[in-house]
């Protein structure tokens, strides 16, 4: 029999479960998110220079590694490697007690990306670019070696993305 919710609205839907989790060594959290981006508007034609800030917060219990890829309008990757890999470090834990395993203090910074005309990255291959991914995979080395940790609902990281721009952009009100 199928079933149908015939109004608008929201449905919450309230359970428990209990998932063991763990990492043994070898084993890897990843996860990606894309961002619509898009630079290929003319009004871009007298930038020289235009910079992509990333800001971050890593309150997970790991060592993380950022990637950043640019993304053509169909979602490819303009490029073999990353533009950008970085390694947030992993935060100070909790050692003992009620908190053990969990993070007392979010490890954050920041990191970026330039495109300017004449280099390597230049300013027409991010016009390409339709769509930023930014890419995150824990660490799997000496997880053995490190203290025990715990995941929890409130555990995220953040990555905050802003530009500064060398130039002349023209903004039209449509």
């Amino acid at each position: 029999k199928e079933e149908f919710i015939p109004s608008d609205g929201q449905l919450t839907v309230y359970g428990k479960m209990t998932i063991p989790m763990s990492f043994d060594t070898g084993s890897v959290l990843c996860y990606s998110d894309t961002i619509e981006f898009d630079f290929s508007d003319p009004t871009l034609d007298d930038v020289s220079k235009l910079k992509l800030f990333f800001n971050y917060t890593n309150n997970f219990p790991l060592g993380m590694f950022v990637d950043v890829f640019l993304l053509d309008e169909n979602k490819q990757s303009l490029s073999t490697k990353p533009y950008q890999e970085i390694y947030m470090d992993r935060p100070e834990t909790y050692p003992d007690g009620e908190n053990k395993g969990r993070v007392k203090t979010p490890k954050t910074g920041e990191f970026s990306i330039a495109f300017e005309n004449g280099k390597a990255n230049s300013i027409d291959k991010l016009k390409e670019a339709h769509y930023i991914c930014v890419s995150y995979r824990s660490e799997k080395e000496n997880l053995d070696q490190a203290p025990p940790m715990r995941l929890s609902t409130s555990d995220k990281m953040t990555v905050r993305i802003t530009c500064e721009i060398d130039g002349k952009i023209i903004l039209e009100n449509k």
